[in-house]
């Protein structure tokens, strides 16, 4: 077996071990639903109606953390070698969260660059699609870590049925640009589902 294949079986057989053991806990199968495919994973946070597709690099079991009226759905992608020598794990985060009543994504995008301490760069989502089927605000921002470790994030923000959702795809500026076309895939897969 090559070592290519090799790899695959085993994310296949770890992934199938991590979704038997999910289907065991009711509070996985309340709030997120797995499909793998081949070379893709289809992701639907069920609170929320959203779906979106992940490459086969990415763990789609997520880790789902409360905290405050806010939801987050954690998804980490495989370690990625950088041209250092690094292994950096990118991150894929969901943040849900009530909001009053009548706020517009502006305000919803404004609100959260004020409690946040991202270093916003550009507005990224003006073209047709590059979101999938949403609407809302799109940003690249950096951030750096306390150890100095500089980080480069895609940023997306949207207002669906009273809730406020924030998408933010985090790695670090060393290899963001070898992963820019993956990340891309998963933004342009966004897109809400029926029940």
């Amino acid at each position: 077996m090559t070592n290519m294949k090799h790899k695959i079986y085993i994310q296949s057989v770890l992934i199938l071990i991590l979704l038997s053991c999910t289907q065991l806990s009711p509070t996985y199968k309340k709030h997120s639903i797995v499909e793998i495919g081949s070379g893709i994973h289809k992701v639907t946070i069920l609170e929320l109606k959203l779906s979106f597709d992940l490459p086969v690099d990415w763990n789609a079991v997520p880790q789902i953390h409360r905290k405050k009226g806010q939801t987050m759905y954690h998804f980490r992608r495989d370690p990625v070698k950088d041209s250092f020598g690094r292994r950096i794990i990118p991150n894929l985060a969901v943040f849900i969260e009530d909001i009053p009543e009548g706020l517009d994504i502006v305000e919803y995008s404004v609100n959260l660059r004020m409690r946040e301490s991202y270093s916003y760069l550009k507005i990224v989502g003006t073209k047709p699609g590059q979101f999938g089927e949403l609407s809302g605000v799109g940003n690249i921002a950096t951030y750096t870590e306390p150890v100095g470790l500089h980080h480069k994030v895609v940023i997306f923000q949207t207002v669906h049925e009273g809730k406020g959702v924030q998408i933010v795809i985090d790695g670090t500026e060393s290899v963001f640009d070898d992963l820019k076309d993956e990340y891309d895939f998963v933004l342009q897969s966004l897109r809400y589902v029926s029940e």
